[in-house]
């Protein structure tokens, strides 16, 4: 099979730094037949490669810019909203490509205040990971994409909710039912992304399960 790239988004455990990272991984004619290496090209063969990090929720989208030479990252820019670059080298966990962190860029990271992020809240977001490079003289290029939600508060409020509940009253069902309709669009909006449905579906879903879930569950920020 051939050379197919992947990238993931995530979370910290606390839910307040974003991480995007490369996970196409090296070949293995068994396990990962899409990955770098012979008989597809060679991480090495990279030559530059980007992420762009589309806050949907926020309005707002952030692009790192890379060069790499030999498998190792020589330039590593940030350009913000509003077109402000930054020189974000120094700030790489590693200059090694191809990427095996999981945490290799941080999102959320202002490097310094020299950029200007949206704050971190439940949403969706979209990573489109590119690359371009020379394998035996012939150029090539690949883009890939994975949209994603952050759902801290969301999921807080359903635990929250669920707690309010309890085995010995009847009236625990209009708690059960709020909280099973706002289950339901959570788990549609993570769906509709699994399908291939609609950035805008997806989205919609995800809205209509904040909205069911109460806005004064204490769970924001």
């Amino acid at each position: 099979m051939a050379l197919s790239i992947s990238c993931k988004g995530s979370f910290s455990a606390d839910g307040k730094q974003m991480f995007g990272a490369d996970t196409t991984g090296i070949y293995n004619v068994v396990s990962n037949p899409t990955g770098f290496g012979t008989p597809n090209p060679a991480s090495t063969t990279v030559t530059t490669f980007q992420f762009i990090c589309n806050w949907i929720s926020a309005g707002s989208v952030i692009t790192y810019n890379f060069t790499a030479v030999s498998g190792t990252i020589t330039v590593a820019t940030c350009t913000d909203n509003v077109g402000t670059t930054v020189n974000i080298l120094s700030s790489l966990t590693s200059t090694a490509f191809p990427i095996v962190d999981p945490n290799f860029l941080d999102l959320t990271n202002n490097f310094s205040n020299g950029i200007v992020l949206p704050t971190l809240a439940d949403g969706q977001f979209q990573l489109t990971y590119k690359i371009v490079g020379i394998n035996s003289g012939v150029a090539y290029n690949q883009t890939t994409s994975t949209t994603y939600f952050r759902a801290v508060d969301l999921c807080c409020c359903l635990a929250n909710l669920r707690l309010k509940a309890t085995a010995d009253c009847d009236c625990s069902a209009d708690v059960m039912a709020q909280v099973n309709e706002a289950d339901f669009w959570l788990k549609s909006a993570l769906c509709a992304v699994d399908t291939g449905k609609p950035n805008d579906t997806a989205l919609e879903y995800f809205t209509k399960a904040q909205t069911v879930c109460s806005d004064d569950c204490g769970c924001n920020g």
